[in-house]
């Protein structure tokens, strides 16, 4: 609200200019902690991409692995610093159905589990491999 004061002279009391200033600090400190929220949510957004990335690339190379009967033992097991990360990538393959690849219903259920530094819940893909 301005005012013509004696002299014809118009202007803000020095009250009206404390509140302005009082409200735009209170607005910008509002906008400040948003934006540092918003920082870390890209954080963990970017994190858990990573881990999917890192599960799903182990689940489609065990998918297209040729040698079945020796899936556990090349991918089954725990990896830390997996692709230079501080991620742990944990492989379990658990036999299902009958034994040998000429077994009536004999596949295998792959997991993998990365976990690391931010990531609750851990990411976790599941597939599953039948025999030839």
């Amino acid at each position: 609200m301005s005012r013509v004061n004696g002299d014809g002279r118009s202007g803000f009391t020095l009250i009206e200019v404390i509140i302005a200033i009082v409200i735009l600090s209170v607005v910008l400190l509002g906008l400040a902690g948003t934006v540092g929220k918003l920082g870390v949510e890209v954080k963990n957004t970017t994190d858990r991409t990573r881990a999917i990335q890192l599960a799903e690339s182990r689940v489609t190379e065990i998918e297209l692995t040729p040698e079945y009967d020796s899936l556990a033992d090349w991918y089954a097991g725990t990896e830390s610093n997996v692709d230079s990360t501080d991620y742990t990538r944990i492989t379990r393959i658990l036999q299902r159905g009958g034994t040998g690849s000429s077994a009536t219903m004999n596949h295998k259920v792959i997991t993998v589990e990365v976990t690391g530094n931010g990531l609750t819940p851990p990411v976790t893909r599941t597939t599953v491999v039948g025999a030839p």
